[in-house]
């Protein structure tokens, strides 16, 4: 083997294609007509007034005048 004769093979460097981008086509969305809703009334709750109870003071010191 000579020298002379060893070339090295030089590797051909692949060149990357580009790729195209598609544009999309926007689809044009449909407007959905909104239905009124019909509110409810609401009830109002009457509240229940509560009753105080009255403390009952023992009887004897009722009865006992100028406490």
């Amino acid at each position: 083997r000579e020298w002379r004769f060893i070339k090295k093979k030089k590797k051909k460097k692949k060149k990357k294609k580009k790729k195209k981008k598609k544009k999309k086509k926007k689809k044009k969305k449909k407007k959905k007509k909104k239905k009124k809703k019909k509110k409810k009334k609401k009830k109002k709750k009457k509240k229940k007034k509560k009753k105080k109870k009255k403390k009952k003071r023992c009887q004897r010191r009722q009865q006992r005048p100028g406490d």
